[in-house]
């Protein structure tokens, strides 16, 4: 009977009701071989920022220029072949439509908005776009790293340039994160950062969210999470 009762004590501490929260980093602080485990078959990945526009009410990009917001891989890109990485490089940007991979804000006054693509390389070097959160999900296979979970968060939230997500633990059927967004005041010349409990579903998606506090922060700095590459507009 002892040995049951040892059994069933650590069943209950290895479920998810006893999960430890676990403490992220900003998503460039992952080391991009060790910190992922995609699908077998993938062996690079690739985020892409291109400055956009409004045109006709939807964000368009400016042009295809870009700069590589994250990367991860089984092995660099300077190790494909020549052909695959000239492909790879001088790849478009997908036509948007209503993408959901964006980033906007303010800077100085001005509006600044980032379109989003993942590019993909597989063993066969076959190269593959992606413009939505959801077409990754496969590519994931499940979160079992800090890193891919991190990176699911960002995409399924970079449309906020004020928000970053602190820490994370596994429930029963998802996770709990903590985040933090920051509202720059103009009265007081500060950042108010304001916490949340933010419920996720096994893909890291948010469901729903709860306030735990807000606190001033005099850094204006602060408010601001994203490194803008590019122009800005009135």
């Amino acid at each position: 009977m002892k040995w049951l009762f040892s059994l069933l004590i650590l069943s209950l501490l290895t479920s998810p009701l006893y999960a430890k929260w676990q403490k992220l980093k900003p998503l460039n602080k992952y080391d991009p071989i060790r910190d992922f485990n995609f699908r077998d078959d993938i062996l690079y990945m690739e985020v892409r920022a291109y400055d956009a526009r409004y045109k006709g009410g939807v964000l368009v990009p400016r042009d295809t220029k870009y700069f590589v917001s994250f990367k991860a891989y089984r092995q660099p890109l300077s190790s494909f072949p020549p052909a695959t990485q000239k492909q790879f490089k001088e790849l478009k940007p997908i036509d948007y439509h209503n993408s959901t991979l964006y980033l906007s804000g303010e800077v100085e006054g001005l509006n600044c908005h980032m379109l989003y693509n993942i590019y993909l390389i597989n063993k066969k070097f076959r190269i593959y776009r992606m413009d939505e959160p959801h077409d990754i999900y496969p590519v994931i296979d499940g979160i079992d790293t800090d890193g891919e979970m991190q990176l699911m968060l960002w995409l399924h939230g970079p449309n906020s340039s004020y928000s970053r997500y602190t820490r994370y633990k596994k429930t029963g059927n998802g996770f709990i994160a903590t985040k933090v967004s920051g509202d720059y005041d103009d009265d007081k010349h500060s950042c108010v950062d304001s916490t949340y409990e933010v419920k996720l579903d096994q893909n890291a998606k948010p469901l729903s969210d709860k306030l735990l506090g807000k606190k001033s922060n005099r850094d204006p700095d602060s408010c601001l999470h994203e490194v803008w590459g590019g122009m800005c507009e009135e």
